[in-house]
Parts: structure tokens; sequence; C-alpha cells
């Protein structure tokens, strides 16, 4: 049996802390990275305001995780579970969030 997060002690409790993988972090559990209009339309705006707005706040939030995968203009996907992953374009590199795409909704 699973035990939640909360029910233990230590850096397993925070896999994003530890390092440790998740079946959300892997590639291979399903993920997506749609085109900028894709993207626009499940967040309910036009694709200008995405690229303008909600790109440019993802890039404000994640600029650690931007480093760590070496790009400064990340292409923007979604995990199985809706949250965003950052890749880089030119080496493939990506890095799951863990922080929902949902959240940037106006």
């Amino acid at each position: 049996m699973k035990t939640a997060p909360w029910d233990t002690d230590g850096p397993e409790a925070f896999p994003r802390l530890s390092g440790r993988r998740t079946d959300d972090d892997d590639p291979e559990s399903g993920y997506n990275f749609p085109s900028s209009k894709e993207l626009a339309k499940r967040l309910g705006v036009k694709e200008k305001h995405f690229h303008k707005v909600i790109k440019k706040q993802i890039k404000i939030d994640f600029g650690p995780e931007m480093k760590s995968i070496g790009s400064t203009n990340p292409d923007i996907g979604i995990s199985r579970k809706g949250n965003i992953l950052l890749m880089n374009p030119k080496t493939g590199k990506t890095i799951n969030t863990r922080i929902p795409l949902d959240l940037y909704k106006p």
C-alpha cells in the first residue's frame, strides 16, 4: 500500500524536493506539448493573450526550473495530471513543475 505524503517523514514526503521521480514525472506515463493555440483554448483566452501574458508569467514563475533545463524560452506542455511541463526545445530536457496549468486561467 502506498503511503500518502503527509503520513511520512523525511524527503520522501516531498518528491520535488528530494529529486525522487513519480509516475507523473515519467514521459512514458503520458504528456502532451500542444500548440499555443490549443493551450490558449484550454485556458479560455486568445492565442495572443496566451503568449503575451500567460507564457510570460509562467516564465517568471519558473525561472529556476527554466535554468535547470537550460532554456530561456521553453516549450509549455501538460502532464497526464494537468501540470505544467517545461521543455528545452533544443535538448528535449523536460521538467515537471507539479503546478496545474489551470491555475493560469484568467
